[in-house]
């Protein structure tokens, strides 16, 4: 959040800032004074709708439904430790770890088409990869 505020100032000031935190992780916007955000419990899907980007954290699995909704994903990262994105191997998806990383990419974002994911998700019925798995035990 530390690192939006930041960036806020370098952004058009017509940018809106819609921020879902996690359930048992609350967020208090006054601790944020430079960032003009709005705190929402809205289902995700509903927010992605009207969203041109999402900006998460590097463990959350809603990056995974912003990247199948064909939302392009900017994800921040812990310069001190592994990349734990559920997204780390899918091409498109911005990491960054500081305040100009994220005011760069969020400029750049522009530049991004939504567009829909790669399947993620494995849906075969007859769940051919995991009987594979099971077979070799």
């Amino acid at each position: 959040m530390e690192l939006l505020q930041t960036a806020a100032s370098s952004l058009p000031t017509e940018t809106r800032y819609i921020v879902r935190p996690h359930p048992t992780c609350k967020i208090n916007p006054t601790n944020y004074p430079a960032l003009p955000c709005e705190i929402s419990s809205s289902p995700l899907e509903e927010l992605l709708e009207n969203s041109d980007v999402a900006f998460t954290s590097n463990i959350t699995s809603a990056a995974i439904d912003s990247y199948c909704f064909g939302i392009p994903v900017i994800s921040v990262l812990d310069g001190n430790a592994f990349n734990m994105s559920p997204l780390r191997s899918i091409k498109n998806i911005v990491y960054v770890t500081s305040t100009d990383e994220l005011t760069t990419a969020l400029s750049n974002i522009r530049q991004h088409q939504r567009k829909l994911g790669k399947p993620y998700f494995c849906l075969d019925k007859k769940l051919p990869i995991w009987r594979n798995l099971l077979d070799l035990y």
